[in-house]
């Protein structure tokens, strides 16, 4: 007589494992044990047993659903080489070279390769003094809003 060993699913995750041997009778009894033993229902042991006999393994099923066609290895190397090469390029420049559509590029970039989904833009440089200088500012715009608005009365 041969063993072999069933891994239970369920999607409540409950695992448990349990021996069947191939004679029916005792495959029904050994049925019986799982589900009581294990406290799942009697169709989990049903199907964990089915999908074993089909696969002759417990291990996962194929993806089921749309395959990936954008996000694959090979574009993603594609994506990372441009931006190596000039950081400045801007990302609709390099979906329109890969024929790829802007949001497919986004949603490649940024989860998976850990790149910001924009160009860098030039702006003013923040020095030292700047920075002392920018708390003060908000009270100074709030005190020209009052007095363009009359609030604050000249003297």
């Amino acid at each position: 007589m041969q063993w072999y060993a069933v891994r239970l699913y369920s999607f409540h995750g409950l695992y448990g494992l349990s021996r069947v041997q191939r004679n029916e009778i005792e495959v029904v009894s050994a049925r019986k044990t799982a589900v009581r033993l294990l406290n799942v229902p009697r169709q989990t042991v049903y199907d964990a047993i089915c999908h074993f006999k089909e696969l002759g393994n417990d291990g996962r099923c194929p993806e089921k659903g749309r395959k990936r066609t954008v996000n694959t290895s090979r574009n993603r190397k594609a994506i990372e080489k441009p931006v190596q090469r000039n950081p400045r390029v801007t990302p609709r420049q390099i979906a329109r070279d890969m024929g790829i559509s802007d949001r497919s590029w986004r949603q490649t970039t940024k989860p998976v390769l850990g790149l910001k989904p924009y160009k860098l833009r030039k702006v003013q440089l923040l020095t030292e003094t700047k920075t002392l200088t920018a708390p003060k500012m908000p009270k100074t715009f709030e005190m020209g809003r009052k007095l363009a608005l009359g609030e604050i009365p000249f003297h």
